[in-house]
């Protein structure tokens, strides 16, 4: 062994760097060192480590065989480390998973050729976040060709929206993801990916394309969940569920892109309780969102398990279909071949309103409702008490501030 690998008392110094290659952790610690250990050779000739080493990383103890010089290729280490920053060790190989808390780590590693090959790793945060990596970890350019297969597991889910997002007002709850990653030249592919957090369980996979504002990324989805109700916890979404039946068991598929000025959701089929639903959903990045559309088409075998009664008269019972086109513009929303079809009635709507909506804007509507029992549409009365009778209306009108204007046929 050379002198400059006789490790016997003590080496310090000013910059850590030049043992990256030894050490196995490329680029991850840089700045002063102390390193203190031994350096044996086994009977068999098997160089023998064991170090003790203070770095800009924490304080490190590392034990394993060498491999040949100048590069050590084939060094297999065992690996514990305590520091103070959790996300400094991901961040060197440009993967920003973690926060900047206090951790320690256990591993077990061997130095290949242009990379590391992590044979078992696991994570612990002080904040209760672990992370489990195995795989090769690249020391290409930009991590190119890195391969590893991860879980992590928290108790703070909003702190990593934080981090990764920003500031989103989600449920501080526990959650659990797994799955792996590859870093390829044009992006970031997944696999296999699995997250599962307050009861919503998501599987995704495909590329993420790290440039452009993510242009071109392109991800197959797959979510279910036992009750769609609950995520009125999420603030952003909050009573906009109410109108639904509680309790009702969910699950959708699709694919989900993003392109240079909007995000789309295409061909998503899935199941709300016992309706089933089709929808493709254009979602603009403009500060107004105007360019969002979606069409949709829902089935089931009653709405009145599905929505929730507002009052007299009630919804419709039995079977019905339901479809639509929805397209946001500038200053308008447009609601076109609105339909809905049950057993015993129909209707087809079309709306124009001013948008965002309020109360006094105006709303253009042409509409065509017919059926086998008038007393569907009309309210209860003390009074009255209407008999069955088919009916047909046809109108076409103009809500306006404070009068409507209705032309009927």
């Amino acid at each position: 062994v050379g002198s400059e690998m006789c490790i016997r008392d003590r080496i310090s110094g000013e910059e850590i760097e030049q043992f990256h290659e030894l050490l196995g952790v490329k680029g991850a610690a840089t700045g002063p060192f102390n390193m203190k250990g031994n350096l044996s050779v086994s009977p068999e000739g098997v160089e023998l480590l064991k170090v003790d080493l203070r770095t800009s990383l924490g304080q490190a103890k590392l034990s394993g065989t060498l491999g040949d010089p100048p590069g050590y290729i084939g060094s297999k280490l065992d690996v514990h480390l305590d520091g103070s920053n959790a996300n400094s060790v991901m961040s060197a190989f440009e993967i920003d998973m973690l926060p900047e808390e206090p951790f320690n780590i256990n591993a077990r590693v061997e130095l290949v050729e242009k990379g590391l090959v992590v044979e078992r790793g696991v994570l612990v945060t002080i904040g209760n976040e672990r992370l489990e990596a195995g795989g090769f970890i690249s020391f290409a350019p930009g991590s190119q060709g890195t391969d590893i297969d991860l879980k992590l597991k928290g108790e703070h889910f909003a702190r990593v929206i934080r981090r990764h997002i920003g500031n989103i007002e989600v449920p501080d709850s526990p959650y659990d993801f797994s799955g792996q990653i590859r870093v390829e030249e044009e992006g970031v592919r997944l696999e296999n990916l699995a997250l599962g957090y307050e009861g919503i369980n998501l599987e995704t996979g495909g590329l993420i394309k790290l440039k452009d504002g993510l242009s071109g990324t392109g991800l197959d989805f797959t979510v279910n969940g036992e009750d769609l109700s609950a995520l009125k916890r999420f603030q952003f979404i909050g009573n906009s569920l109410d109108i639904l039946v509680p309790g009702q068991p969910y699950q959708a598929g699709g694919q989900f892109l993003v392109e240079q000025n909007r995000w789309k959701l295409n061909g998503v089929k899935g199941r709300l309780g016992k309706t089933t639903l089709e929808f493709d959903t254009i979602i603009s990045k403009q500060a107004d969102l105007s360019g969002s559309s979606i069409n949709f088409f829902a089935k089931g075998p009653d709405l009145n398990e599905l929505l929730v009664k507002k009052g007299e008269p009630g919804l419709p019972d039995g079977a019905f279909e339901s479809s639509a086109r929805v397209l946001l513009s500038d200053n308008t929303l447009t609601i076109s071949d609105l339909s809905l079809k049950t057993e015993r009635a129909t209707a087809e709507v079309d709306l124009e309103l001013g948008w965002p909506y309020k109360s006094h804007n105006n709303i253009d509507f042409n509409l065509n409702i017919q059926g086998d029992d008038i007393r569907n549409f009309l309210p209860q009365m003390d009074s009255f008490e209407a008999e069955m009778a088919p009916f047909q209306i046809s109108a076409a009108g103009s809500k306006q501030v404070n009068r409507c204007l209705l032309y009927t046929s």
